[in-house]
């Protein structure tokens, strides 16, 4: 795990804290934040706001950000948790918890994950994607899976 560099601002050194690089053109970045932001509320967790692409300190070398968005949790200096892409409120909620109390751990939802557990609650969820040069919908429910065309023709891609 990545210790805390001297850069980082000194009421973030000590006990928990959540890095959250970032950029304003991503918009997973956007749509994460509120989660962030609920989270970081509920838990009293302190988030450290790290846009990558004005980090005059290098924390994004420093802690290894590869993607953007990236949760970090820190707790006493030492890396205890990290995050990449969008993710879930409960995946960003088990994050922060992790970080507030030392214990735990959190593991990215990978969007088949979600999907897999949303199907396996019961949930109904539709997912839309192009298959060479036609649009194919995947209804997955109640543990069904069927596929279907959308529409009788072919979309070709120009």
């Amino acid at each position: 795990m990545a210790s805390t560099p001297a850069s980082l601002p000194a009421e973030f050194a000590t006990g928990p804290v959540v890095v959250k690089a970032w950029a304003p053109w991503c918009s997973s970045c956007r749509a994460l934040a509120p989660y962030v932001d609920e989270a970081a509320t509920a838990s009293g967790v302190p988030v450290l706001d790290l846009q990558v692409d004005a980090d005059p300190d290098n924390l994004v070398a420093t802690f290894k950000v590869r993607s953007v968005p990236t949760l970090i949790g820190l707790r006493d200096a030492t890396e205890v948790a990290r995050l990449t892409g969008a993710q879930p409120a409960a995946t960003v909620e088990a994050l922060f918890t992790t970080t507030r109390t030392g214990t735990g751990s959190v593991t990215n939802t990978t969007p088949a994950a979600l999907v897999a557990s949303r199907a396996a609650a019961g949930s109904a969820v539709v997912v839309a994607g192009l298959v060479f040069d036609t649009i194919v919908l995947v209804a997955v429910g109640a543990g069904f899976l069927a596929w279907a065309l959308a529409g009788l023709a072919r979309q070709r891609l120009e």
